[in-house]
């Protein structure tokens, strides 16, 4: 992978600005510095190995304009293997085909070999340019019952674990240092989330270093 120019900032985080059903949804953010970079969520079903399932997968998304020309790819992925790159993704649909909320729909056969089946859904950057979107009323539909099998609960993170991996190690405090003394929004290492990466944020990374 290159080295990117600039960091991507980009969250995922509950709200309450949009909501197309109830009171809240997801708002992504996404800064487009770079010209690109994709941000999803991801849920893990328990079934048993080779099951073969017909999953469809149905969501709102939220676009500020209706401009389909510059409009970003709507990410999707139903798959017995975990998503790990954004070539990993289906990228039919775009934001903005119309301005407010869209329900976008996704089908797909599956054979899962490994006991688990993952569904996510996302965006992908392609313009140079800041955005936010909103995503609610996500539904799955099967034709076999999923989680059959116990869902594995995930560990608590740990506060300075950066990159996510249940350790914090010398990637999360290069990591931090990389972008020691910056201000902004959903920066790498801005542990304590007040927007900026400072001595408060390497004191706690250091006092849990190695856990």
């Amino acid at each position: 992978m290159g080295q990117c120019a600039q960091p991507f900032i980009w969250h995922i985080e509950q709200s309450t600005v949009q909501a197309q059903d109830g009171a809240h949804s997801l708002e992504y953010f996404l800064t487009g510095a770079n010209d690109d970079g994709t941000t999803w969520i991801v849920r893990e079903f328990r079934v048993p190995p080779g099951t073969k399932a017909n999953i469809d997968l149905s969501f709102y998304l939220w676009s500020p304009t209706g401009d389909d020309a510059t409009g970003w790819p709507v990410m999707k992925y139903i798959g017995e293997r975990k998503p790990e790159y954004e070539v990993d993704f289906d990228r039919t649909g775009r934001t903005g085909e119309v301005a407010g909320w869209k329900r976008y729909d996704y089908t797909k056969k599956v054979t899962s070999s490994t006991g688990s089946i993952y569904i996510a859904l996302g965006i992908s950057v392609t313009w140079e340019a800041d955005r936010t979107y909103y995503i609610d009323n996500v539904t799955v539909k099967s034709d076999i019952p999923l989680d059959t099998l116990p869902v594995i609960s995930p560990t608590p993170s740990v506060p300075g674990d950066i990159d996510g991996d249940g350790d914090i190690d010398l990637s999360d405090l290069t990591t931090l240092l990389t972008n020691f003394g910056r201000s902004g929004t959903s920066l790498p290492g801005d542990i304590d989330s007040n927007g900026d990466v400072d001595l408060a944020d390497l004191t706690t990374l250091l006092s849990n270093f190695g856990r």
